[in-house]
């Protein structure tokens, strides 16, 4: 795989756990919506990490320490070339708090 496909694999799954912590919201499970987004946003710093860094990315979940071998802070945005590949398309069409409202539970 080059690092393009690899940065697909990171942002698909990171979609993916986007779209289970909306799942988890909408029935109350706070928690499991905290975890499932710091998922989320591990895997697209991996998948920047594979694009910006190096090609294969260190197994670790010390997000700092892979943050910190960007050379000049995080990357400006993608190239051209990854397309419609955006995170942002990933993130669910109702806010949170609307989400809140429609469950009738709130954090905590």
């Amino acid at each position: 795989m080059d690092s393009q496909e690899k940065y697909a694999y990171w942002l698909d799954s990171a979609q993916y756990d986007l779209v289970t912590a909306e799942a988890m919201a909408r029935n109350g499970r706070w928690v499991y919506v905290a975890f499932m987004c710091q998922q989320a946003i591990e895997k697209l710093i991996k998948g920047l990490y594979v694009l910006y860094v190096d090609d294969n990315v260190p197994r670790t979940h010390n997000l700092r320490s892979l943050i910190e071998k960007f050379d000049s802070g995080f990357p400006k945005p993608l190239p051209e070339e990854h397309g419609n590949r955006r995170f942002d398309s990933a993130l669910p069409e109702r806010p949170l708090h609307k989400l809140q409202a429609e469950t009738g539970r709130t954090p905590g």
